[in-house]
């Protein structure tokens, strides 16, 4: 997690993703359940480390509002 977190360990947060969801593309689907869960109206993920895209990629969108309903939610 300290790889994640603090190193920005982008292969790391793909461990985690593939550990707990079985697939990057399954945990996207979890992060954005939580993110509907929490109302974060606007956000909507693409990748687990939040990485610009890569070509024919879209990439990950969310608001300073939902990023703090993210950081109150427990």
């Amino acid at each position: 997690m300290r790889a994640i977190l603090v190193a920005s360990g982008n292969d790391a947060a793909c461990a985690v993703a593939e550990f707990i969801a079985g697939s990057e593309e399954a945990f996207i689907e979890l992060m954005n359940a939580k993110a509907k869960a929490l109302n974060m109206t606007d956000t909507e993920f693409q990748s687990v480390h939040g990485l610009p895209p890569s070509s024919g990629q879209k990439e990950d969108l969310t608001s300073a509002q939902d990023l703090a309903l993210l950081a109150g939610s427990s």
